[in-house]
C-alpha cells in the first residue's frame, strides 16, 4: 500500500552534528537550523572498543525529504548554499531557480493525459534562469542560452519521475548483531533511525551472520503487521562474498548477492566462482559482480559490474572513492577525525519503482538493474545515471513536491524507556495544521495505555510548529518474558490512511534464570536462580520443585541411566522476594543432594527456569592446589592437579592456561602465554590475539586477554575444588567458576555475567587447542548435525572455520595421530551455535597453529546471564569421547 511507504527516506543527504565514529572528546559546535529543515537524532553505540572511547550518535538537519542540509556555517544560509550547488554542479544550469510546486503541476497534466510543453523565453534583463509554470506549460526563462544547454530533457525526465514512479530510499549496511564485534545494534533500532528518514527497505550485507540479523528483524517485524499487509520495512539480506576469507587481491574475485535463500560461510570461502553465483541464483538472489570479476568470467553474467566489491557501485558514473556504506551497525567510515568532512552524513540508494506496485525484493531489484536507482549521501553528492541526478536535482530545487510526496512535514518518533513507558513524539513542522489519529501495534500479550489529548484518536489536531509528546504505558505480560519486541507507531489521516509511521523496540529480560545443567558432588548445595521484576509489585512471590529421581542402574553401552519410573515430584521451597520493579535479584535454593539426577524448576512471575543437577560421588584422591609465579611477573597462577588431570589458571583474562591429560602426557590447549607474540607491536595490540587455553571470545567490555581476574577459592574438599574468577570490565561485570572433580579429568565451567550496556550481546566459550606436538592435518573435529556427524579436518595451508547449526549440545576435536581427545559439552537450548575455526599464521594477528571450539550464547542484559560448559581430555576419537561423557552422567 503506497500510504504505508509514505516514510520513505529524510536520509541521506544529512548533515552529521556528530560525526559517525570518534574518539570522544569536546562536543562539536552548534550548527544553524535551516528553515523548514528538522532534526533526526541516533543515539547509537557509545563505549569503549579495545582501549579507546567510541561516540556513534550523530544528528541530521533534513530538508525537502531528501537532502541534508546545517553543517555549512561560513556560508549564511546553507539552504540556499547548497541549492546553489545543486543547480551548478548537478544540474549543470548555475543559478537557475525553480517555481515551488511546479513539478506537481507537470506532474499532474502528465497523469492526466496532457502534453507537457516546455517554452523558452528570452529576457535579458532576467538575473538568473528560472522555470515557472504559465498556461499549463513550464516556461524556462533566460538572458545567455549558452546556460541552458540540456535543460529541456532534464525537465522532461523531472516530470516522468514526479508523474509515473515511486521513489524508495534505502540502506545498504553491515550488521554485527549475531557476531562477536563491536559495536552492536539491534537491527530493529536501525530499522527505527532509518524509517524517520523516509527510508523503507534496507540490506544488510556486510556482516558475518546477517542472515541471521535479517531473520530475528524480520521475525519481530511480523509480530506487529497484519496479515495480508506489507512489512513496515523490507529488509533483505545481502551477502559480499571474496575469494579467501579476508583479503581483496588482485587474483581473487569479488561478488554481491542480495536476497538469496542460500547463505554461504565467509570462514570457509574455497570452491570456484560459478558454485556461489549458481547458489545465489538458486536461492532466489541478485548477483553483482566486481568489474574484474565481470571481465573475467563474463559468461557467468553477473547483473552488474561495479569498480569495487560493493553494492552501490552497480550504478554509473560513481566516483569510487566516494561511495560508502551507511555508517552505521558497522558499516561506513567510523574512524574519521571530527571535523576532516563536515559534510559526511549517512549514504543511501534511491530506487525508482512504477508508481503503485508494491515495494518487493523482485521490483527493488529490477528498478537498481533498470539504472533507475541513485546514490546519496552528505550535502549535495549525488552518483548516478548523469539524466536521473538531472532529474532529481530540480525535484530538489522545487523543493514542495519532494516535500508533499515524503510528507516530511510530519515527524514521528519513539522510543521505549525502561521497559514501562513508550515515549512518542509527533511534530508539524508545515505551515497547516493536520488532524489525525496515532495508532499502536503491540506484540502479543502486550498492553498500553495512552493519554487523550484533544479529542478522539481520529481527530487529534496538530497546529503548525506545535510537538506533541504522548507517554505510553506499557503493561506487564508474562508471554513477553526474555523475548524481543517491536511496536509500531502509525499517524493516520481522516480517512484511516496511514500518513507516517516508526519503530521502537523493547527487549524484556528472562524474568527468571539459572544455569541449565550443573555436575556435583552429593551432599548440601546452592543452585542459583535469578528472577527479573517485570510486574508492577515489588514482592514477588516463587516457589520451586525439588523432584527425586530413583537412583541410576547401569545400562549397556550407555551408561548410568535414571530407572524408568515416574519421578516423584514435591514443592519445597517457597519464598518471597523483594525486588524493585525493573531489577534483578538472584535467590539461592539450600538442597542436600543425593547421587543421581534432579531437575530443579524455579517458578515466578509466570515464568520459570529448570536447572539439572548431575550428581556423582567423586571417588579418587583430593585434589592438589597450589601458587607459583611461572612467569615471574610478580603475580602467582592457581595450579591444580588429581589423578587424571594438571592445570594452571591464568588470572590475566581469567583463563584456565594449561590442562594436561595424565592418562596420555597430552597438553590439549594452545599455549602461547607466557611469552607475548613477537610481532605485537601498536598496531597488533587492538587486534585480537590469545594466549591460549581455555578462555572467552567477546567484544566489549574487552576481555582480549588483558583483564586481571580476582580469585576465590569456594570449595575445597575430598570431591571437589572450585576457583570463582571475578572481574568488572567498563562496569559488566565477568563471574566465572571452574570446578575440578577428585574422581575424573572433567573440569565444569559456569558463567554468571551482569551486563546492562547491550553493545556486547554474544559470548563464545573458547578452547583454544592443539592436541600432540602440533595442530596439523591429523587433527580433526566431529560435530552432530541432523543426517549425522561432519567431519571437520585441520588445513594447514589456510585459514578456514564454519557456523554448525548442531543438534545436540557437544563437540569433539581429536588427534588421530596420537590418538588424544578434547570433548566439550554445552547446553544446546541456550547456545545460538557452535562456531569452530582453524587458525594458521596466515593470520597477522596471531600466527600460529591451533583449533578454537565456540558454542555462542547470547547475554540477558539487564539481569544474570547463566551458562555452563563441561570439558573432558580423553583418548579415542568421538565416540570414545562421547562415551566418557556420558559414563559421568553427562547426557549433552
Amino acid at each position: 500500500m503506497r500510504a504505508l511507504r509514505l516514510t520513505v527516506l529524510l536520509l541521506a543527504f544529512a548533515v552529521t552534528l556528530y560525526p559517525a565514529c570518534v574518539t570522544y572528546a569536546s562536543p562539536p559546535k552548534p550548527i544553524p537550523v535551516a528553515q523548514n529543515a528538522f532534526a533526526v537524532t541516533h543515539d547509537g553505540w557509545a563505549g569503549y572498543q579495545t582501549t579507546q572511547w567510541y561516540d556513534n550518535t550523530w544528528k541530521f538537519h533534513t530538508y525537502a525529504g531528501l537532502w541534508a542540509v546545517g553543517a555549512f556555517p561560513e556560508h549564511g544560509d546553507p539552504v540556499a548554499w547548497a541549492k546553489g550547488r545543486i543547480a551548478a554542479e548537478i544540474v549543470g544550469v548555475p543559478g537557475l531557480e525553480m517555481e515551488e510546486g511546479l513539478l506537481q503541476r507537470a506532474a499532474l497534466a502528465a497523469n492526466q493525459k496532457h502534453a507537457v510543453e516546455i517554452k523558452f523565453r528570452h529576457d535579458p534583463k532576467a538575473a538568473h534562469p528560472r522555470v515557472t509554470w504559465e498556461d499549463k506549460s513550464i516556461v524556462v526563462v533566460f538572458n545567455n542560452p549558452d546556460t541552458i544547454g540540456g535543460l529541456s530533457d532534464a525537465l522532461l525526465k523531472a516530470v516522468d519521475v514526479a508523474a509515473n514512479y515511486d521513489l524508495h530510499p534505502g540502506w545498504v549496511t553491515g550488521s554485527f548483531f549475531r557476531t562477536i564485534a563491536s559495536p552492536v545494534e539491534h537491527p530493529i533500532d536501525a530499522a527505527a533511525v532509518a524509517k524517520n528518514l523516509n527510508c523503507d527497505w534496507m540490506i544488510f550485507s556486510y556482516g558475518q551472520n546477517d542472515d541471521l540479523t535479517v531473520a530475528h528483524a524480520n521475525k519481530m517485524l511480523d509480530a506487529v503487521t497484519p496479515k495480508g499487509s506489507e512489512r513496515p520495512m523490507l529488509i533483505l539480506r545481502g551477502q559480499r562474498i571474496r575469494r579467501g576469507p579476508w583479503h581483496w587481491t588482485k587474483e581473487g574475485w569479488s561478488i554481491n548477492i542480495i536476497g538469496s535463500d542460500n547463505f554461504f560461510d565467509y570462514q570457509d570461502i574455497n570452491k570456484e566462482l560459478k558454485y556461489y553465483v549458481d547458489g545465489a541464483r538458486d536461492g532466489g538472489g541478485t548477483v553483482f559482480a566486481a568489474k574484474d570479476t565481470f571481465d573475467k568470467v563474463g559468461a557467468i553474467n553477473a547483473e552488474r559490474k561495479f569498480k569495487r566489491p560493493l553494492f552501490f557501485d552497480g550504478i554509473d558514473g560513481v566516483d569510487p572513492e566516494r561511495v560508502k556504506t551507511t555508517p552505521f551497525l558497522g558499516g561506513g567510515d567510523r574512524t574519521r577525525p571530527r571535523g576532516k568532512d563536515d559534510t559526511s552524513g549517512p549514504n543511501a540508494m534511491v530506487v525508482l519503482t512504477p508508481r503503485g506496485k508494491p515495494l518487493t525484493q523482485a521490483t527493488l531489484m529490477e528498478g537498481i538493474k533498470a539504472k533507475r536507482a541513485f546514490h546519496i549521501s552528505g550535502g549535495t553528492n549525488f552518483q548516478g545515471p548523469p539524466a536521473l541526478k538531472r532529474a532529481m536535482g530540480l525535484l530538489l530545487l522545487s523543493r514542495s513536491f519532494l516535500e508533499d510526496y515524503f510528507q516530511s512535514d510530519l515527524v514521528v518518533e519513539a522510543k521505549v524507556e525502561g521497559w514501562k513507558t513508550l515515549h512518542v513524539t509527533v511534530t508539524n513542522n508545515g505551515t497547516k495544521p493536520f488532524a489525525g489519529g496515532l495508532q499502536f501495534h503491540l506484540p502479543l500479550g502486550q498492553t498500553a495505555v495512552a493519554p487523550r489529548k484533544r479529542g478522539t484518536d481520529r481527530t487529534m489536531l496538530f497546529q503548525p510548529g506545535e510537538t506533541r509528546k504522548f507517554p505510553v504505558t506499557l503493561g506487564h505480560a508474562e508471554k513477553l518474558s526474555g523475548k524481543d519486541y517491536t511496536i509500531r507507531v502509525t499517524v493516520s489521516g481522516k480517512d484511516g490512511s496511514v500518513i507516517k509511521e516508526t519503530l521502537a523496540r523493547v527487549s524484556y529480560p528472562r524474568f527468571v534464570s539459572g544455569y541449565q545443567t550443573l555436575y556435583l558432588p552429593p551432599g548440601p548445595a546452592k543452585i542459583p536462580f535469578t528472577i527479573w521484576n517485570g510486574s508492577d509489585q515489588e514482592d514477588v512471590p516463587w516457589s520451586a520443585n525439588d523432584p527425586k529421581f530413583p537412583a541410576p542402574e547401569r545400562v549397556k553401552g550407555i551408561g548410568l541411566e535414571p530407572k524408568p519410573l515416574e519421578p516423584k515430584e514435591r514443592i519445597a521451597h517457597r519464598g518471597q522476594a523483594k525486588i524493585p520493579v525493573g531489577t534483578h535479584k538472584r535467590v539461592d535454593l539450600s538442597v542436600t543432594l543425593t547421587e543421581g539426577v534432579e531437575d530443579f524448576t524455579f517458578n515466578a512471575l509466570g515464568s520459570q527456569a529448570t536447572t539439572r543437577v548431575v550428581v556423582r560421588k567423586q571417588a579418587g584422591a583430593k585434589i592438589k592446589h597450589w601458587e607459583e609465579d611461572l612467569n615471574k611477573d610478580g603475580k602467582n597462577e592457581i595450579f591444580f592437579e588429581n589423578d587424571h588431570i594438571k592445570g594452571a589458571i591464568l588470572l590475566q583474562g581469567g583463563r584456565m592456561i594449561r590442562l594436561w591429560n595424565k592418562q596420555n602426557g597430552d597438553s590439549v590447549f594452545s599455549e602461547i602465554w607466557p611469552e607475548n607474540p613477537p610481532e605485537r607491536d601498536k598496531k597488533t595490540d587492538r587486534s585480537f590475539w590469545p594466549y591460549g587455553g581455555l578462555e572467552e571470545f567477546i567484544s566489549y567490555p574487552k576481555i582480549h586477554g588483558h583483564t586481571w581476574f580476582t580469585a576465590k577459592i569456594v570449595r575445597d574438599d575430598a570431591q571437589a575444588l572450585a576457583i570463582e574468577l571475578t572481574a568488572t570490565v567498563h562496569g559488566q561485570t565477568i563471574n566465572k567458576t571452574y570446578t575440578m572433580y577428585a574422581g575424573s579429568g572433567l573440569v565444569e565451567l559456569r558463567y554468571a555475567l551482569e551486563f546492562d550496556d547491550e553493545s556486547t550481546h554474544i559470548v563464545g566459550v573458547n578452547p583454544i587447542l592443539a592436541l600432540g606436538e602440533a595442530a596439523d592435518a591429523h587433527d580433526v573435529s566431529f560435530i552432530p548435525m541432523t543426517g549425522g556427524v561432519v567431519e571437520h579436518r585441520f588445513d594447514p595451508d589456510r585459514m578456514h572455520g564454519g557456523r554448525y547449526d548442531t543438534n545436540a549440545g557437544w563437540i569433539v576435536h581429536y588427534d588421530e595421530r596420537e590418538k588424544s581427545g578434547f570433548i566439550e559439552s554445552f547446553p544446546l537450548a541456550d547456545t545460538l551455535f557452535m562456531h569452530l575455526w582453524n587458525n594458521t599464521p596466515q593470520n597477522g594477528a596471531t600466527k600460529y597453529y591451533y583449533t578454537e571450539l565456540q558454542p555462542w550464547f547470547l547475554i540477558d542484559h539487564n539481569t544474570t546471564t547463566y551458562y555452563s560448559c563441561h570439558f573432558l581430555p580423553h583418548q579415542g576419537d568421538w565416540r570414545a569421547g562421547l562415551k566418557a561423557l556420558r559414563e559421568l552422567g553427562i547426557k549433552p
